[in-house]
């Protein structure tokens, strides 16, 4: 029923390479924040900013005018600026080709720096993001909606693989960290923060599979009755490399106080995720 025109844009290196210029379509979380998304509760998948100010930034599918400017200050060292078009419009599914800034706000402003080091003696690869974004256009305050400020936050995002399986470089233990920091004033979350571990290759017989846990915090913006506080989301899964295009993920997951209530309902969830490459 939906269909969206995700990526169009060129991208262009000059300075031996140093320095990196996109332009076109395209969203956020493609190269800010960015993290994968292999689990299926979307507070362990995918870039976290993009899922608590969903509002203003937006995560794949939705595309905006944008661009991205990016400059190698050293082989594993890097540091990138954007601006997003902040247009509603984009959202509605009678729109997915729009192309028109008629109904733009502002813009998002996120800038970042990545390290991508390879660590100790076995050179262990690693992923560290530390980021802000402010955004131009007005939003309402939470407790006065009267009154409107601009939203802002930062975070903080590693990805590190602490244990080689065997002597593989693909096999082996990894762990990860996300957090992020929210304005509260305009954004009806403060902070969330996840972190787990994914093991790739545990079994001989099967040394593509992944076992993987994850747990994620989602702290919210009180409201004025005093109902909301945090929400726990956890998720364990197995993902069973059935063939080079096909990959399965049976999952198992566990939310404590639903909605960040504070007397939130506690649910067990059963999933199954299926991601092929063409």
């Amino acid at each position: 029923q939906t269909w969206r025109l995700t990526d169009l844009w060129i991208k262009k290196k000059f300075l031996d390479q140093a320095l990196d210029i996109k332009v076109g379509r395209f969203g956020e979380g493609e190269d800010f924040n960015s993290f994968a998304c292999d689990f299926q509760n979307l507070a362990l998948c995918g870039s976290q900013v993009g899922n608590w100010v969903g509002d203003q930034w937006y995560n794949w599918p939705v595309s905006q005018w944008a661009l991205r400017v990016k400059y190698n200050l050293q082989p594993d060292l890097y540091a990138q600026i954007g601006a997003y078009e902040y247009n509603p419009e984009n959202l509605q599914r009678g729109k997915g080709f729009n192309l028109s800034t008629d109904g733009s706000r502002g813009a998002i402003i996120p800038a970042e720096v990545v390290w991508t080091p390879k660590l100790g003696a076995l050179s262990l690869p690693g992923e560290y993001r530390f980021g802000y974004y402010y955004s131009t256009a007005d939003a309402a305050e939470i407790e006065n909606p009267a009154k409107t400020g601009h939203k802002q936050g930062g975070w903080f995002t590693v990805k590190q693989q602490l244990t080689r399986h065997d002597g593989q470089s693909d096999r082996g233990l990894t762990g990860f960290v996300n957090v992020t920091v929210h304005d509260s004033k305009t954004n009806s979350v403060k902070d969330m923060q996840n972190v787990g571990l994914i093991y790739k290759g545990l079994l001989d017989q099967r040394p593509q599979d992944e076992l993987a846990l994850g747990v994620a915090r989602i702290h919210a913006n009180d409201d004025a009755n005093g109902l909301l506080d945090e929400e726990y989301n956890t998720e364990l899964y197995y993902g069973i490399h059935a063939t080079n295009w096909l990959t399965i993920r049976p999952n198992v997951q566990y939310v404590h106080h639903v909605g960040a209530l504070k007397n939130g309902d506690k649910t067990w969830v059963g999933g199954i995720k299926f991601q092929t490459v063409f």
